[in-house]
């Protein structure tokens, strides 16, 4: 007993020194963004307007996302990573950079949690493996993403976590249920797509113990009646206390649904629907499945690639379907339950690959990463047991020591972790040309509207063809933070809340933040209306290129017959940009559009702007 009880702190004084080691890359990161000037943009603004709202109007739902019509935009289902960001965000002082630290703390505690839910049910060996995977993937994913209050990535992380605590459930753990059911709930309250990924795995993890518990009353498990009856009361009991802690997680959005008409449950269900018509279908699907499952690909190096050669995930399922019939044979449970889980959580998310509406969105799959990499472990820990049994028989094959494999594991640590926090130190907010456009008009469009009436209602709109209203969006919440009161009009709700949406015959005045040469000139030739902020922040060069590319990516849609996407380019790019038929050599032009932007321009006005695009003549 003494003997276990000097072991004991050891244990886990080595796997908070490995899951320190990993995570510190995050803290250099948000060491670095703290000496910034960040000013957020489009969904992120949208993202921090909601901090904002606490608690005059605490969020009920999540981000706006691509759900619902223009006219009634749905969001993602809950408000969970607004919710759990809040207390650090406020802690830190409420500013933009607080919110980025806020965004980097639940990475690491996801991380962390992921360390200690591998040491509870599998010991240090499961821990450090976890802690080196989880480093990895940290790396991989990369410090911005990782520090960004964007929904896709926030919950890539806890989805590391959710699998273990789902895996660790199925062995029987069910105190983690409850845990499960939360992180599992936080998931898809970030992003939808996580859904049946999430739904499916809580099934797996509540189908172990219901296994169990079977075999048990059948005579088959050990212990006697008496213990079999106690493991169904843990079993009702945990699962009654996951339930109700599920109910609490999801109020908010049930709140939501009982007070609006539609509800945005309704908005979710309906759009699911609609878009059956719309998906990428099973071959790109898979497509897409099997790069992302690459071993030796995204996941590992960090790289961005959305449909590669099949070959290599079609290898590691190839290994992977081996060392299950391997850990089958050897009835070991543990093994045998994480392979049951994964193999429920790729179906899941075949599915989800095949119901995608565009192979160029690869953050929508960058979840698979986590599947990847357990794949890898599940596979490895196979081998290095049918080894270590082999070797017990056989006398030449040489036998591994626990000692070395914990050295090379620390040596990976080591490497990675060092690589991530070179990278790390050097990180620039995301948007960053965006967001110094919002930093430049923003204080002279707040000085102007002080002028005109502190106490007035300003409606926000924008003419903006490249960013999707992401300056326009910055631009409120920087007049927010001024003090100023601003609103959009109503199909905006969805993305600036209810609370915020104002009607024009309400407003004191009109903001409209215009982007482009053209829409422009044309605002400043308008009657009554006052440019207060402008912000050019291309080089000549950079003007004539991108006026070239306007033309080369409109002359090239009319050449594929593709009129309908070339008329409405000059409104925005992303329908083009989004659509499958949009040719290789156009998209390229409207990427490099989207990356050097437009110059902007911000006008106030008695009542909205007319139209500032007119159609324009095809190219000759």
């Amino acid at each position: 007993m003494p003997a276990a009880r000097l072991r004991r702190p050891t244990g886990v004084r080595w796997v908070v020194i490995a899951t320190a080691i990993g995570a510190l890359p995050v803290l250099v990161a948000v060491v670095a963004l703290a000496q910034q000037t960040w000013h957020p943009i489009g969904d992120l603004a949208q993202s921090t307007l909601r901090m904002h709202s606490f608690w005059h109007h605490p969020p009920l739902v999540g981000t706006a996302g691509r759900i619902g019509t223009f006219e009634n935009q749905g969001n993602h289902p809950g408000p969970a990573m607004f919710w759990v960001a809040w207390p650090l965000w406020r802690l830190l002082g409420g500013s933009a950079w607080a919110y980025q630290a806020s965004v980097g703390a639940v990475a690491v505690a996801a991380y962390a949690g992921s360390v200690a839910v591998a040491r509870r049910r599998a010991g240090l060996p499961a821990a450090l493996t976890v802690a080196l995977i989880g480093a990895v993937l940290l790396r991989s994913i990369g410090p911005v993403p990782l520090t960004s209050p964007w929904n896709p990535y926030l919950p890539l992380l806890p989805f590391l976590l959710f699998v273990l605590l789902a895996w660790a459930t199925s062995c029987g753990d069910l105190r983690l249920l409850p845990a499960t059911v939360v992180v599992g709930s936080f998931c898809v309250q970030c992003h939808v797509g996580y859904a049946p990924t999430i739904a499916a795995g809580c099934l797996v993890a509540l189908g172990g113990p219901i296994v169990d518990g079977i075999r048990s009353r059948r005579g088959r498990g050990a212990g006697s009646p008496e213990t079999a009856r106690d493991d169904l009361r843990r079993l009702v009991g945990w699962t009654a206390l996951a339930a109700l802690v599920g109910l609490v997680v999801w109020l908010p959005p049930i709140i939501d649904q009982l007070t609006h008409e539609p509800g945005n449950l309704t908005l979710l269900v309906e759009t699911y629907r609609a878009g059956s018509d719309r998906v990428i279908g099973p071959a790109d699907g898979l497509r897409i499945l099997l790069t992302q499952l690459n071993p030796a690909g995204n996941w590992l190096l960090g790289t961005r690639t959305v449909i590669g050669s099949p070959l290599p995930g079609l290898a590691l399922l190839a290994a992977w379907g081996v060392s299950v019939v391997a850990a089958w044979r050897r009835r070991h449970q543990a093994l045998v339950r994480l392979d049951a889980l994964l193999a429920v959580l790729g179906i899941c998310a075949f599915y989800w690959a095949v119901r995608l509406d565009s192979t160029r969105l690869l953050y929508l799959v960058e979840w698979f990463w986590i599947l990847t990499a357990l794949l890898v472990v599940a596979t490895a820990w196979t081998a290095w047991i049918e080894w270590n049994a082999r070797a017990a028989i056989v006398a030449r094959i040489p036998r591994p020591t626990s000692t070395l494999v914990v050295r090379l594991g620390a040596v990976a640590l080591l490497v990675s972790t060092a690589s991530f926090a070179w990278t790390a130190r050097g990180i620039h907010p995301p948007d960053t040309r965006y967001s110094d456009t919002v930093g430049a008009i923003a204080g002279p469009t707040a000085r102007d509207l002080d002028e005109l009436d502190p106490s007035g209602r300003y409606l926000v709109q924008w003419v903006d063809p490249v960013a999707l209203g992401g300056n326009g969006f910055g631009l409120m919440l920087a007049l927010e933070e001024r003090g100023l009161r601003v609103g959009a009009i109503g199909p905006f709700r969805a993305a600036v809340e209810p609370h915020r949406v104002m009607d024009p015959a309400d407003a004191t005045a009109v903001v409209t933040v215009v982007s482009g040469p053209t829409q422009i000139a044309n605002a400043r030739r308008l009657p009554g209306v006052v440019e207060v902020a402008h912000h050019e922040h291309r080089t000549p060069a950079q003007q004539r290129q991108v006026a070239q590319r306007w033309v080369d990516a409109e002359t090239g849609l009319r050449r594929a017959g593709l009129d309908d996407l070339a008329d409405g380019l000059h409104r925005s790019i992303w329908t083009a940009l989004l659509d499958e038929r949009t040719p290789g050599p156009v998209f390229d032009d409207l990427a490099e559009i989207l990356e050097v932007g437009e110059a902007t321009s911000v006008f106030v006005s008695d009542a909205p702007l007319p139209d500032l695009d007119p159609p324009r003549p095809a190219p000759g």
